[in-house]
């Protein structure tokens, strides 16, 4: 025992222990230079891709929405919009599965009204190309149903990635569905022993269906039941883990039921609580309508270094009769704000030559702090806000999403 007490380690022992160190600290190094590279890489392909999309998915939307376009070109559009959102959906999941596993997402809470949420899904599904291109073809009519059973109703939680695990369900139902019904809708449940309320979603079709032993598989990533329904379909398969990942983020959880031919039930299910009173709502949204602006009186710098992008948002912009300043870097930007006290608003694209946006934000606002800012961004939506932005756009741009973040700085005529 004494022996072991005056046990000191040896000059060679030490410097062992040093070097077991000195790897150590130089392995945590190379694992953290990894990831840096690593976020670095998926934020760069994603501004990549999403830019020339964005003037891809944009001039579509001008010529979608130009009197002069016939019939047969606006279909010909249609499906152009629906091959461009179904790229931008395999994009936006391979950079969700990078960020989950770099444990970069965070679930960020929040009171919203659960219908406005529910109506925001039904309505944009509707009006969805894929969706209307389907319904075109008299043999494939699929009708879409949306069930709210309470009105009044707040939940606390993360409304956009809420939207994200309900929209990709649906997509999925739709995606499945030849002909039938697609519904959607919520339920609220309490516990019989903890007393806890849960509020459970859940997205029904009358679709292919798939044996029930595939039901635990289909959570894992890039499964699809065969690769004959990959090349049909379409899809990274990473839809339904993500949601999954998410959900149990919520402290929630995700399963379904099916049979083939007939059809599949996916439920969710998360903790919810409420004090306001439970009543019975039956109201459905109708298919919304698009308005023309008159913003005559209204003057915008529209900052954008790709001409092609900013020939989409003129486009856009163009029945509005709203004016339009145009500077291709942040440094012009400026200036022009400096020059022209008469902008009443700034759509701020982020990544620009010379100064970036986020910089010129912080210079425009000393020079006209009043003045709203919209960034146009692809994956820097806190840095946008933090710089001062008033509110952002991701890139693709929706034009009816743009024109309705306009409308609460811009007043119609």
């Amino acid at each position: 025992m004494t022996h072991l007490m005056n046990w000191r380690p040896s000059f060679a022992q030490k410097r062992h222990q040093k070097e077991v160190e000195n790897d150590l600290k130089k392995a945590k190094m190379a694992i953290e230079e990894s990831e840096r590279f690593k976020t670095s890489f998926m934020r760069n392909m994603s501004h990549e891709i999403r830019t020339p999309l964005n003037g891809i998915l944009g001039l579509s939307q001008v010529i979608l929405n130009s009197d002069d376009a016939n019939p047969k070109i606006k279909d010909d559009v249609k499906m152009i919009i629906e091959k461009g959102n179904s790229l931008l959906s395999s994009l936006n999941n391979v950079i969700d599965m990078s960020k989950l596993d770099m444990g970069h997402i965070q679930i960020k809470k929040s009171t919203f009204c659960l219908n406005t949420l529910m109506d925001k899904l039904y309505l944009t599904f509707l009006s969805d190309p894929a969706f209307m291109r389907k319904n075109a073809c008299k043999s494939q009519k699929v009708e879409l149903k949306c069930d709210k059973p309470y009105k009044n109703i707040e939940i606390v939680g993360d409304h956009e990635r809420l939207y994200q695990i309900l929209a990709n369900l649906i997509d999925n139902a739709l995606k499945f569905t030849e002909k039938g019904v697609v519904r959607f809708g919520y339920s609220i449940s309490i516990n019989s022993i903890s007393k806890n309320r849960y509020i459970t979603f859940y997205v029904k079709d009358t679709g292919i269906g798939m044996d029930m032993k595939y039901t635990e598989k289909i959570f894992d990533r890039f499964v699809q039941l065969d690769n004959s329904m990959c090349r049909k379909y379409n899809g990274t398969g990473l839809g339904l883990t993500i949601s999954k990942e998410l959900l149990e983020m919520m402290n929630g959880k995700i399963w379904c039921d099916s049979t083939v031919g007939k059809g599949t039930n996916f439920y969710c299910s998360i903790p919810y609580v409420t004090d306001h009173v439970l009543q019975n709502n039956i109201d459905m949204p109708q298919k919304k309508r698009e308005t023309t602006r008159d913003w005559s009186s209204y003057t915008v710098l529209i900052v954008e270094d790709d001409i092609i992008n900013y020939k989409a948002l003129g486009g856009m912009l163009r029945n509005t009769k709203v004016s339009i300043i145009h500077s291709d870097n942040g440094v012009k930007a400026i200036e022009q704000v400096r020059i022209n006290p008469k902008i009443d608003l700034v759509l701020m694209d982020i990544n620009l030559p010379e100064m970036n946006g986020l910089e010129a934000t912080g210079k425009i606002l000393e020079i006209n702090p009043m003045l709203p800012i919209i960034a146009q961004t692809t994956n820097e939506e806190e840095k946008c806000l933090e710089a001062g932005c008033i509110d952002y756009i991701n890139k693709p741009i929706d034009m009816g999403l743009l024109f309705n973040k306009m409308s609460k700085f811009l007043m119609e005529k």
